[in-house]
């Protein structure tokens, strides 16, 4: 828990940075909860809009599911939106990596069988609609596949397929 509310702490300082150098409505910060199949990350981002088609984001969570913790799991994306309606509203589709440090509690106990930390590269694929109810504040739901190369629960080497959603509010600047 003690790494939950760590990470969370440093996820909303980082948040905080580029609005005090932001002058355009090119940036957006925000904050929210993942939510997957076994648990929940507390998740912060970041993302630069270059024109009204296309942004690149930056993520950052931390949080517990039900195997272990999520030390930290930050991803970059790059976005394509299709805009539609008033307050700048969209639908897009986002691709891109993520890496991940996992500290799995399934099986400690002692020496006989220690908890492990893993980290891991993760190839991740999204989609989402995002609705701005004013010119400056939204919110986002995301729905994004994660590609898994290799177990972390059972150590093989087959790739697996897991999602999350991610709810955030955001803030245009």
């Amino acid at each position: 828990m003690k790494k939950f509310i760590v990470g969370a702490a440093a996820i909303l300082a980082a948040m905080s940075l580029p609005a005090l150098t932001a002058t355009a409505q090119n940036h957006e910060v925000g904050a929210g909860v993942s939510v997957g199949g076994t648990g929940y990350l507390l998740n912060g981002r970041y993302g630069y809009n270059f024109n009204k088609n296309f942004r690149l984001e930056a993520e950052a969570a931390a949080g517990t599911f039900i195997l272990g913790d999520v030390d930290y799991f930050v991803s970059a994306f790059a976005v394509a939106r299709r805009p539609f309606g008033e307050n700048n509203s969209a639908v897009y589709a986002r691709a891109g990596a993520g890496y991940m440090s996992f500290t799995s509690d399934f099986f400690c106990g002692g020496n006989l069988f220690p908890c492990e930390t893993e980290t891991r590269a993760l190839g991740q694929a999204g989609v989402g609609v995002e609705y701005f109810f004013s010119e400056k504040w939204g919110v986002k739901l995301d729905a994004t596949a994660v590609v898994n190369p290799g177990d972390l629960d059972n150590g093989n080497n087959d790739d697996d397929f897991t999602g999350y959603g991610v709810f955030s509010i955001v803030r245009r600047f």
